[in-house]
């Protein structure tokens, strides 16, 4: 777009005060419901008069007994989200290419401190997922400040335009066209004294005030334009509907246009509104800003966005209704209450003799109340720590039993556990209608793994968009700072791309346990049960990246794995696999030892010790070959010498009186080294020794 164009745009939105068409709508979503119902602050209207019979006062007594729950709900709801910038990207590549390595160290650096010090990544992690709950209609802006081109290149930085201020905005074919975003803002104006008759009284001087204004800000793909209201007066001449200089003069020629100076350029809309025009040049072949909502609104046709939990909105505001009635419930009724019969007061005896009769809680005159304290003219005790005593009666049949003098009313329970399950209910009906999933209920007992693993699709496909946008944001962020740092204009050559699995595995480790056993019963193959191992040892070393790689290494030269205990005791009796499988197995734990060992009394050419795990493949397969290699000479020797000793035992007598039914000289029973055997069965896979 050229800047002649822009300033087509830009004029009738700024004289004109125009706003999109949906512009009511997204503001009242965010300011009626979304913001309170995530804060809990400014929820007051939500909370509304529901009983015609509920005064003014009643309903104070609501609002002030009331605690909002949705800021828990929408907090849970939000959580999934949360875990989308922790997945693993299945493409994640940003480069300016061959021979450009001072290009892209430049763009890690910038896109490292992007924002606070942190990266683009903490920035959407932390910020804009969740402002995106807030107000879906928000425009995240990718800026940069002033800088000298001689020594340094721009950095980006970002800056949130709240729905409320993106004013009007263009999209086409899903791009983001241009962006006009309005701030109220203070001006000063010099209020010039009338004349008194021809002349200015001596001494008098201009009093200088403040008004209320607009500001605007057009970003288009190649420029940005600023108009700031200033005083009327600054731009004594110039007519009104186009750009003016600083003489008052049309521009024509936009082409020729200074950028980057204030004071330079006006617009005049009418005699008492005039607006400071500023000019500046990006050049970076696309709008500076990006929504930060990603869910369509179907009222707008898409046109606009709602929030990740919109679908959950009708529920919270009966959760609300439903919440309001249970906490009025709790404070006015669910409290033990007492009925009692009460001596009447029989009036006040001043110290000097005089007695005043009571009368109703009051004296005789009805104005002042009695000064005996009593309650309605009754005697009654006020707290726990009071108590009331009455006197010994003359006669057995003057007594009365003191249940008929006092009767505690039974609470009813019922109503305040049908409320609180009716609350539960609508809470677990919002996370159904936002994940169409059980994820979140509140009874998981009886469930598979299975279950669980099919009952995260539906989390991951309601998580989709969010994914999707990530992606696509990014992207657009790590485009214009390519853009900022490179010495190319349009930065030819460079790529990026991004991009998350559509799996996003939030499995947790108990459900992945779970899932192995249940798969290994339904006979699943060793490379998907191989899948779901690597899973649970990333789990298992998710902070520790040594032991993780050790792990990892280690299963992929196990060779069942997969099968269970008793399914490779039985394939090692049978001899349904060779030799080096049965003693490498055997002998796990001591192979690797011995591997980790010997790599280490080698060098690399840093002179560090060589890492084992660090090596090629094939290196390591060579290096447990030879170990396993070993192990099956030194068995075999043992066992050689074993059985030549029980031949020597098998003999006649050979003159020391021991004959074939002696016991042999070497006691087959005695301990022998890990791994010593008298048949050709492996140790049993209780004496494998573990990592």
């Amino acid at each position: 777009m050229t800047l002649e164009a822009a300033v087509r745009i830009a004029l009738p939105n700024v004289s004109q005060k125009l706003k999109h068409a949906h512009y009511d709508r997204v503001t009242h979503l965010t300011s009626h419901y979304y913001r309170p119902m995530i804060t809990g602050e400014g929820a007051e209207h939500l909370i509304r008069r529901f009983n015609r019979r509920e005064d003014e006062e009643a309903y104070k007594q609501r609002l002030l007994l009331t605690q909002l729950i949705t800021p828990a709900i929408t907090n849970t709801l939000m959580a999934p989200a949360r875990k989308v910038p922790k997945v693993k990207p299945v493409l994640d590549s940003a480069t300016f290419g061959q021979e450009k390595a001072k290009e892209d160290q430049k763009l890690k650096d910038a896109v490292a401190s992007f924002y606070g010090g942190k990266n683009v990544d903490h920035y959407f992690a932390s910020v804009l997922i969740d402002q995106s709950a807030i107000d879906p209609n928000a425009f995240c802006l990718v800026l940069f400040d002033d800088y000298d081109a001689t020594f340094e290149t721009a950095r980006g930085y970002p800056s949130i335009v709240s729905s409320a201020d993106a004013w009007n905005f263009r999209y086409a074919n899903g791009e983001l066209i241009w962006l006009m975003v309005h701030r109220d803002i203070k001006y000063t104006e010099v209020q010039v004294p009338e004349k008194t008759g021809k002349n200015i009284p001596t001494g008098t001087k201009p009093e200088t005030i403040e008004k209320d204004g607009h500001a605007f800000w057009l970003y288009t793909d190649k420029n940005h334009v600023t108009f700031t209201q200033v005083d009327a007066r600054k731009l004594s001449q110039g007519m009104e509907g186009v750009v003016l200089d600083a003489n008052g003069k049309a521009v024509t020629n936009f082409g020729n246009v200074q950028t980057a100076v204030k004071g330079a350029y006006f617009y005049r809309v009418s005699q008492t509104e005039l607006y400071e025009v500023a000019f500046y040049a990006h050049n970076t072949g696309m709008v500076q800003a990006f929504r930060i909502g990603y869910v369509p609104d179907q009222v707008t046709k898409g046109e606009t966005c709602v929030n990740l939990w919109h679908p959950a909105l009708p529920y919270m505001l009966k959760g609300i209704k439903a919440g309001s009635e249970l906490d009025l419930s709790a404070a006015l009724h669910a409290f033990l209450q007492k009925i009692m019969y009460a001596e009447r007061c029989g009036g006040y005896t001043a110290p000097d003799g005089t007695h005043t009769e009571c009368n109703l809680g009051y004296e005789p005159g009805g104005k002042n109340k009695c000064k005996a304290g009593c309650v309605g003219g009754k005697i009654v005790h006020t707290s726990g720590q009071d108590h009331i005593t009455l006197a010994m009666v003359r006669t057995k049949d003057e007594l009365l039993p003191l249940a008929d003098l006092i009767h505690y009313v039974q609470l009813p329970v019922e109503v305040l556990e049908w409320q609180d399950k009716y609350v539960d209910k609508l809470e677990q009906a919002c996370y159904r209608a936002v994940y169409n999933s059980d994820r979140f209920r509140a009874n998981a007992s009886e469930v598979t793994a299975t279950g669980e693993i099919i009952d995260l699709q539906a989390v991951y496909d309601a998580l989709k968009p969010l994914a999707d946008w990530y992606s696509q944001s990014r992207v657009l962020v790590y485009k214009l700072e390519a853009r900022y740092v490179s010495t190319d204009t349009d930065a030819k050559g460079f790529t990026v791309a991004h991009e998350f699995p559509r799996n996003m595995r939030f499995e947790t480790l108990a459900e992945r346990v779970k899932l192995m056993g249940e798969m290994r019963t339904a006979g699943a193959s060793s490379s998907a049960l191989a899948q779901v191992n690597n899973d649970i040892l990333q789990d298992l070393y998710v902070d520790d990246p040594r032991e993780l790689l050790k792990a990892q290494v280690q299963a992929s030269f196990d060779p069942f794995l997969g099968k269970n205990e008793a399914t490779i005791v039985s394939m090692i009796s049978q001899d349904l696999t060779t030799e080096e499988n049965k003693v490498l197995w055997t002998n796990f734990a001591y192979v690797f030892a011995e591997c980790e060992e010997r790599a280490g009394t080698t060098n690399d050419e840093a002179g560090k010790p060589v890492d084992f795990y660090g090596m090629a493949r094939p290196k390591q397969q060579e290096m447990i070959d030879e170990v396993v290699g070993e192990l099956i000479e030194e068995i075999t020797a043992k066992k050689e010498a074993n059985a030549a000793l029980m031949d020597m035992g098998d003999g006649q007598d050979n003159g020391t009186g021991e004959g074939a039914n002696a016991d042999s000289p070497d006691d087959s029973n005695a301990d022998a080294p890990a791994g010593d055997t008298t048949d050709d069965l492996p140790d049993s896979p209780g004496n494998r020794a573990t990592a």
